[in-house]
């Protein structure tokens, strides 16, 4: 059982569904962790095939793919291949193009905004 009063919580990466992004059609995520510095969220997300170009990526992110494909190519052309069992990470402002063309789910680790001196 996780505790969260006592900063300690278990990211379970099982539920079978995922509750809908309502921002973003095509997409479910599950929270499951905020840090104390809210910018600092972790969870599980998963989307159908798609491709999307990047002209700056949003965030600080580190994935996890638990199933699925997902080849990111970056701003010179180089493609890199994940599969399940493989993490990346991807620099907030990286310009790329992320492609799947199947189901992926991945657990995420995300830092949001800017960090302040």
């Amino acid at each position: 059982m996780t505790h969260p009063e006592s900063g300690i919580a278990r990211l379970t990466v099982t539920p079978e569904q995922l509750p809908a992004d309502p921002d973003e059609p095509g997409t479910s995520f599950l929270e499951l962790f905020r840090g104390h510095d809210e910018r600092l969220t972790s969870g599980l997300w998963e989307a159908g095939a798609f491709s999307q170009q990047i002209d700056a990526y949003p965030v600080d992110e580190v994935c996890f793919l638990l199933s699925g494909e997902v080849t990111l190519t970056d701003a010179d052309g180089h493609e890199s291949v994940f599969t399940p069992g493989d993490g990346f990470a991807i620099r907030k402002g990286t310009p790329c193009t992320w492609t799947q063309s199947g189901p992926v789910r991945k657990v995420y680790v995300i830092l949001e905004g800017d960090l302040q001196p």
